[in-house]
C-alpha cells in the first residue's frame, strides 16, 4: 500500500496513526518490497516507527534499529542480513559513520547496501568512500525514499 498526500518526514513524524489521519491506502498489483528485508536504523522514534511502518505497507520485511550500537547487536544475532539499511547519521550511542566504518571491516555486512537518510549537509565523504550507495537529506518524501530504494542493487531484488 502506498499513502499519498504525505509530502515529508516532517509531516510524517507528526502522525501518530496513517490510518486516521484522512490517508487513503492505495492497493498496487506490484508491490515494491516483496521478499526484500530493511533494516531502519533512526533515533527519532516517530520517523523510525513512521518509516518502519510505511516500508512494511510495501511489503518489506522491517527491523527497526535505535542506533548504530542497537543495530549492529541485532545484525550479530541474526541468519540472514537485511538486504538494505536505510541509516540516519546522527543518533546517540553510536551514530552512523561510526556505524559505517565498524561495517567496513566486517566483508558480510560491507556487501549489504546502505542509504543514508539525514539532516547532514555534507555527506560527500561517504559517497566519495564508497561507504553507501547513496544520500537523501531530511526533510525526504517517502516516494523519492522508495525510489531511492528501488535503485539499490539489493540481493534477490
Amino acid at each position: 500500500m502506498r499513502f499519498y498526500g504525505v509530502p515529508n518526514f516532517n509531516d510524517i513524524a507528526r502522525l501518530h496513526n496513517v490510518d486516521h489521519c484522512g490517508f487513503v491506502p492505495i492497493l498496487e498489483e506490484d508491490m515494491v518490497g516483496q521478499h526484500q528485508s530493511i533494516l531502519v536504523v533512526e533515533d527519532d522514534v516517530d520517523i523510525r516507527s513512521t518509516l518502519a511502518g510505511l516500508l512494511t505497507d510495501e511489503e518489506f520485511s522491517v527491523h527497526a534499529a535505535e542506533n548504530g550500537r542497537e543495530a549492529l547487536d541485532w545484525l550479530d544475532g541474526v541468519d540472514e542480513l537485511p538486504t538494505a539499511i536505510i541509516l540516519d547519521l546522527s543518533m546517540p550511542v553510536m551514530d552512523g559513520r561510526t556505524f559505517l566504518g565498524v561495517r567496513r571491516h566486517d566483508p558480510a555486512l560491507a556487501s549489504v547496501p546502505v542509504l543514508v537518510v539525514s539532516a547532514e549537509w555534507d555527506c560527500s565523504d561517504l559517497t566519495k568512500a564508497g561507504d553507501v550507495s547513496g544520500v537523501l537529506r531530511k526533510p525526504v518524501s517517502f516516494e523519492n525514499l522508495l525510489a531511492a530504494i528501488e535503485t539499490l542493487h539489493m540481493p534477490g531484488g
